[in-house]
């Protein structure tokens, strides 16, 4: 197959080569009339302005050249306007670079003409007893359409994949009845001189003509182009509604933020796709009445997916000043709710710090002189009653505890950082704990994948995992065991606790690590927000993840650290400790 398509082309080239031997002969014969001169003159001239037409079909116009040549003169004198206007068009397309012409590709094409005119003056010989008009109507339609049919037949010998209807859609019968036409003017007339200046005007301003129709098609398509550049690759989601405030247009970043196709926002009402129709449809009324601006937050609710967004209505209007569309342009705020959401949280640390300061100092030099009346008072109380001694002590414990959690969220102290073993950071908080969670019937479960080192605050870090194992305990009403295992994720250290507690309710989740928000009797909910903020100074993370009736994940990340004196190499060990 692939030898078939080198032959077809070589034959062609070959038959370009006749092309030159026909113009040979004429020159020998001297055969090159002033007239024949003039028309390949007047054929060149076309071949460097081209006919534009609709659908993007370019037409050489020097046909007609070629056509009454071969009407006039014969088949080899016809060929000498052919060369001239086929030169010319490779000088166009190469833009007068000579050295730049593929001259296999000329000699093909010329080949390629070579047998549509010769089809072309079997046909004239043919029809050349109908009247001037359909004769030349004719010819050239025999030599469109076989030019037609040989660049077909080329394309497929180069792999492109094109159709006779492909090939049909390039041939257009307006500009042969115009050629037509013409050379039957001229050819019919006596005094072709005359003739030959008017057909010449009326090609000159045919040719302008097509040439400021493909200005106007240029800029057309340029426009199309930026705005499809624009719609494309703009964030903001851009909807068009019509009089009906159904959806006309709506723009290619809905598929990227919503995941789905923009025909399923397409013809729907405005209302459908917002949580609050009531309040769109009454911004359109105010822009169709007064033709004016508006900026809206709304949520917008497509394919299953809310989102915030803020909304610019836009008016559209016609001749008559008549608003017929509008444009929504709607952008994503949920960053900026994110950022006004932390503010407003901030605002509130900063209140809630200043209130602890101020309370916890009023409360901290009272409450040292309780406690130390209390101790002397001890053996009154325990002659008393032990257990009220207990309790009055285990409650002013709970409050000088609280006071300390208020003092460290209300001037939280710079801290000192070091290079820290965490496994005995760890070791030491669960025999802390131990007897609280004994008396609980709650045992604990260790599992490290050797020592793990972070540069850390060692009392702030200790402080972590004792409220974070607290709450474990504290959440085993029916014992059970609590599972910590830790390990190095790449340059992160990953330390997950795991209880058989009661767990926390998805809608209480949210909330979690917010100042005095508590799923305990008597908690206070700072023990949590306080490991969020230490945390967060140590360019860690928390995530919890928990579920009822089967327990709480609590996964600690903190940025790892060389062992000191290893040069960079961190000694793994084996350690498993059960308690």
């Amino acid at each position: 197959m692939l030898i078939i398509r080198r032959l077809y082309r070589n034959m062609l080239f070959i038959s370009g080569a006749a092309v030159l031997i026909a113009i040979a002969k004429v020159v020998a014969l001297h055969q090159v009339t002033p007239e024949l001169l003039v028309i390949s003159g007047l054929s060149m001239c076309l071949g460097m302005f081209p006919i534009y037409l609709p659908k993007g079909v370019v037409w050489g116009a020097s046909v007609i050249c070629y056509i009454f040549v071969l009407d006039t003169q014969g088949l080899a004198a016809a060929c000498v306007p052919l060369l001239c206007s086929t030169f010319t068009e490779f000088l166009r397309h190469y833009k007068l670079q000579i050295h730049q012409i593929k001259w296999y590709r000329f000699m093909v094409t010329l080949g390629m003409f070579f047998y549509s005119l010769g089809g072309a003056w079997i046909v004239a010989r043919e029809v050349s007893f109908l009247p001037t008009f359909f004769d030349i109507l004719l010819t050239i339609s025999a030599f469109e359409i076989i030019n037609l049919a040989i660049l077909m037949g080329i394309q497929r010998s180069l792999g492109v994949k094109v159709t006779l209807v492909d090939s049909l859609r390039m041939f257009n019968l307006i500009p042969l009845l115009a050629t037509s036409s013409t050379l039957t003017m001229v050819i019919d007339f006596a005094n072709k001189t005359l003739v030959i200046g008017l057909v010449a005007v009326l090609f000159a301003c045919f040719v302008m003509l097509s040439r400021q129709f493909l200005q106007a098609v240029n800029s057309q398509e340029q426009a199309e182009r930026q705005y499809q550049l624009i719609a494309h690759y703009t964030t903001d989601l851009i909807v068009v509604v019509g009089t009906d405030n159904t959806i006309s247009y709506a723009s290619p970043s809905h598929e990227q933020v919503f995941q789905c196709d923009t025909s399923w926002v397409i013809g729907k009402s405005i209302g459908s796709i917002t949580n609050d129709p009531f309040k769109i449809f009454q911004a359109i009324n105010r822009i169709r009445q007064e033709g004016t601006h508006e900026r809206l937050e709304l949520t917008l609710n497509i394919n299953g997916k809310q989102l915030p967004v803020e909304t610019e209505f836009s008016p559209v209007l016609n001749d008559h000043s008549e608003v017929y569309d509008i444009i929504l342009a709607s952008r994503d705020i949920t960053e900026r709710l994110r950022q006004q959401e932390y503010l407003v949280h901030s605002e509130k640390l900063a209140v809630i710090g200043q209130l602890a300061a101020g309370v916890a100092h009023e409360i901290r030099n009272p409450l040292t002189a309780v406690k130390g009346f209390v101790q002397v008072l001890k053996r009154d109380f325990e002659s008393y009653s032990q257990s009220s001694y207990d309790i009055v002590w285990s409650e002013l414990t709970r409050i000088e505890e609280i006071t300390s959690e208020l003092l460290l969220l209300a001037k939280p102290q710079k801290a000192q950082y070091k290079i820290v073993d965490l496994v005995p950071v760890v070791r030491h908080c669960v025999t802390l704990l131990e007897g609280q969670a004994h008396k609980r019937n709650v045992y604990f479960d260790l599992a490290f994948q050797g020592s793990i080192y972070s540069k850390c605050n060692e009392n702030q870090i200790r402080q972590v995992f004792v409220n974070i194992l607290k709450n474990a305990v504290e959440s085993m009403d029916n014992g059970g065991v609590v599972n910590i295992s830790g390990r190095l994720v790449d340059d992160q250290i990953v330390i997950v606790i795991r209880d058989q507690g009661v767990g926390i309710p998805e809608e209480l989740k949210t909330n979690l690590g917010d100042p005095f928000y508590t799923t305990k009797e008597k908690g206070t909910g700072l023990g949590l927000m306080v490991v969020y903020n230490i945390l967060k100074e140590h360019q860690g993370n928390i995530e919890i993840h928990s579920e009822v009736g089967v327990g709480t994940e609590v996964t600690i990340i903190l940025p790892s650290a060389q062992q000191p004196g290893d040069n960079g190499v961190i000694q793994m060990q084996s350690a498993t400790m059960v308690l």
